[in-house]
């Protein structure tokens, strides 16, 4: 079953009409914080670990920034 629910998000998201939104200065400050010493960061998605991989790659292709972290729920 989750191999089928992956298969219809990465449809979703090479989708055409799709549009993938990622406000303004979120890259900016997960720079600023990977850039940090003092600092882990980490995303907790819900979500099974190849679909978060593939909605932050389609929101990183979109947006000029390869900035990302995935994790399995």
């Amino acid at each position: 079953m989750l191999a089928r629910y992956v298969g219809h998000l990465r449809g979703e998201l090479a989708g055409s009409s799709h549009r993938t939104l990622v406000y303004p200065g979120v890259h900016a400050v997960l720079d600023a914080l990977e850039a940090r010493d003092d600092c882990v960061l980490g995303l907790l998605t819900g979500n099974v670990e190849e679909g978060a991989r593939l909605k932050l790659r389609s929101a990183a292709a979109r947006s000029g920034s390869a900035t990302g972290f995935a994790a399995s729920a």
